[in-house]
């Protein structure tokens, strides 16, 4: 097994994924992870390709390729110089353009910040755990009086992802497609949800496996215990299940090799 997905991945990155890891390991299946967000990290990601919302990805830009020669090593080490980060956020401001995501923080690495735990977190902010939660930010998908909002990227998520299939079959490669719901999401699964509802309809025309996590997670008497409180991911509990949950569900779709 190769692990090569990407921290704040999306659709749009899948195929490159793809492409890198179709080349070098000739694997038999790929999986592909699907979150709520995707439609909205699809926009956010979108200048990087140098796309318009609904073109395809061609060749990728050797700005955001894989690190192979020096001269590319080099400079993602000065990329990601802060200076020259808050240069670069300054600049897109100053022209009106959307500001990129700030990189992660290590925990710990500011001594003054305290770190709380998850209950403390809850506390300490007021979450709302409940069914009641309102949606929020690139979860506002899932809000039937904004889907005219985003009918535009939810029909590119669903062709970024027809394209993967694609190109997938003409390198012979099989792919499944997993869901993960945001916690709101889980928390409303009985809504409509049109994230999923297009994906898994792509997936269904090319007969994929579609592996749900609302189905995973199905009778979870506490199902905040799998989630982060704040964005709505899993945490290492909801990861564990959702790790069960493949071994028992994609194993039979995947053959072991006969021994000589």
């Amino acid at each position: 097994v190769v692990n090569a997905a990407k921290n704040g991945g999306c659709p749009l990155w899948f195929i490159p994924q793809a492409r890198f890891v179709t080349e070098r390991f000739t694997p038999d299946w790929l999986l592909v992870q699907l979150f709520d967000n995707d439609p909205e990290d699809n926009v956010q990601f979108a200048d990087r390709f140098a796309l318009e919302v609904g073109d395809p990805v061609g060749n990728v830009p050797r700005s955001i390729g894989p690190l192979e020669e020096w001269d590319r090593r080099i400079g993602h080490q000065v990329d990601n110089l802060v200076i020259k980060r808050r240069f670069e956020q300054l600049l897109r401001k100053l022209k009106g353009k959307r500001l990129r995501r700030t990189s992660y923080v290590k925990p710990g690495a500011k001594p003054d910040f305290e770190i709380l735990t998850r209950e403390e977190s809850i506390r300490a902010h007021a979450v709302d755990l409940s069914p009641a939660r309102p949606w929020q930010g690139a979860f506002s998908v899932h809000d039937p009086s904004r889907i005219d909002d985003w009918r535009d990227r939810l029909a590119w998520n669903a062709s970024l992802l027809e394209q993967l299939f694609e190109e997938a079959a003409r390198a012979d490669v099989r792919v499944a497609v997993l869901y993960i719901p945001a916690y709101p999401v889980f928390l409303k699964q009985a809504d409509a949800n049109p994230v999923a509802d297009s994906a898994r309809a792509v997936a269904a025309r090319h007969r994929a496996p579609w592996l749900d996590a609302r189905a995973l997670f199905a009778g979870e008497a506490e199902p905040w215990t799998l989630y982060h409180a704040h964005d709505g991911h899993l945490n290492a509990a909801g990861h564990r299940r959702v790790a069960a949950g493949l071994l028992r569900e994609l194993a039979p779709y995947v053959a072991a090799p006969v021994a000589d």
